[in-house]
Formats: C-alpha cells, structure tokens, sequence
C-alpha cells in the first residue's frame, strides 16, 4: 500500500516568514528540523504487481555559504527485482543507517558528497546484490552493470547519489511560480541510447498556501520490454507536485509512466511525500 501522507497536506514550517509570493523562489529548508521523505513506486503489468519503497530521515543546517544536509536512509524495500526503481532501491540498500552529508550552495545545488568513493561503491555492490537468489534476463549481465557504474566519473557518482536528496525540492518550479499552461519537451534516450524527446504541457498554480505543478508529456521510443528485448513503444508521463513556495521542499508527488507495447501497458506509478517528524 502507499505511505500514508497527511490530509490536508499542510506547509512544513519554516525558519522564516513566508516570501510574499512563489515567484520569490527562495530555497530555505527548515533548519535544524528533522524532515521525513517516502517514495514508494507500484509497478503493475498484467496481472503483476510489485512495489519498492524509500524512507530517508533529512536535517538541513546552515553553513557559510549554504546548507549542509544530513541524510539517513531508514528504510528500502520491495518485491521488484529489475525494474530501474527496484535497482536503484537494492543500490542504497547498502547505505541504510549511514549519515550521508551533503553540501549544498544557498540556491540548493549539491556541491559535494562527503565520503563518495565508499558511498558508491558500496551502493554498486548493493545492485549486484539485487539479482542474488532470484531469475531474471539480466542477472548474467550484473558484473558488468557493476563495473561500468563504477566507471562512471564522480560528478555522476555525486549526481546519483545526490538525487536521494534534490528529489525532495523543486527550486525551479518555484522560481517560476504560477505559470498559464504552456508547451515543453523532455530530453531522454532511447533504449540504444538515440536522443529522443518527450513532449507535452505544463501549467502551476497556487491551491492554498501550496504552489500545484502539473505536467504531462508523451513520445515514442525504443525502450526494453520484460525479457530486456527493445521494442517500440509508447510512453506517457504525468507528473503533480504541490510544493511549499517559502521552501521550495515538495509536500507531495504524483508521478505515472505509462508504458505501451503491443497493445499492453507497463504502469509504474511513484508518490512522494516530504513531511515534518511529529
């Protein structure tokens, strides 16, 4: 089932007085407060069911020139083994319990990862660990996923890894505000790694004190199918997010893939919730 959020959803507290508008786009976290951040991800194709779920304790402090965030993964879980969710899931698996610090500039970009190489060599191994035990197309493929993730260069090490945090904010979003429906574009890869683009539209809003994003955009691609065969596709993505403008911190998320191939549909649906500790 999916992590309970409260209802209504109210604005997380803040450090200071709320900026007269969202167009502000201040990044200012509670300071000092200790924040809770769930993801959960359903996955359904045909009669398959599975889920994998993320559950991070977060205390922003103020630095020199910024934040430093203190992250721990309390929780990770789940019954998908190959889904890039449940892979990404089995990688910080590893790191449950750990104090991971991050340091952020005052705009909420994350300049480092204390400790990194370690960080992400053990979350490489906690993929492998993934396919322990289970079959699946791509179990035989494990090392060599290892090895080239371990290869990857440490700004993309530090992005991976960062995402377990800057997933719970959105300072662009609230940058812009409230914004009339307009046109955008999704840059991906297909499966061979072609660029392609998502396309699709995007309009905000304020509902209270929280600033509503919804986005929906759609494209064809060559994408895997369950064996790990690309095929063509048909994907379409729709995103909401209700965001506290004072912080920029996302109280909510809704975000659905929808995936068709020949005629059958892959729905992988993930609710984020980013909360204040009782």
């Amino acid at each position: 089932m999916l992590l309970p959020a409260p209802d209504p959803v109210p604005a997380l507290s803040r450090p200071a007085p709320a900026p007269a508008s969202a167009e502000a786009g201040v990044f200012a976290p509670p300071l000092d407060r200790t924040l809770i951040y769930r993801t959960e991800t359903r996955f359904r194709f045909g009669t398959e069911h599975n889920s994998v779920h993320l559950v991070r304790r977060i205390v922003f402090h103020r630095a020199q020139n910024g934040y430093v965030a203190e992250m721990t993964l309390t929780d990770a879980g789940g019954t998908a083994h190959d889904k890039r969710s449940a892979l990404f899931a089995a990688g910080v698996r590893p790191l449950t319990g750990s104090v991971i610090r991050y340091h952020l500039d005052a705009g909420g970009k994350i300049l480092s990862v204390e400790d990194r190489a370690e960080l992400w060599r053990r979350f490489c191994d906690g993929i492998v660990s993934r396919f322990d035990g289970v079959e699946s197309p791509r179990k035989a493929d494990a090392p060599a996923i290892r090895a080239r993730m371990l290869a990857l260069s440490p700004a993309q090490q530090r992005m991976m890894l960062g995402s377990l945090l800057s997933s719970a904010y959105d300072v662009a979003a609230t940058a812009r505000g409230v914004h009339p429906t307009e046109d955008v574009s999704r840059p991906t890869l297909s499966y061979e790694r072609q660029k392609a683009a998502l396309t699709g539209t995007r309009r905000s809003w304020m509902d209270g004190k929280l600033l509503t994003v919804e986005t929906s955009v759609s494209g064809d691609l060559r994408t895997p199918d369950k064996t790990g065969h690309p095929v063509d596709a048909h994907l379409i993505i729709t995103t909401q997010q209700e965001i506290d403008p004072a912080t920029a911190l996302i109280v909510r998320r809704t975000n659905t893939k929808t995936t068709a191939i020949d005629g059958l549909e892959q729905v992988e649906t993930t609710v984020a919730t980013v909360s204040e500790q009782p």
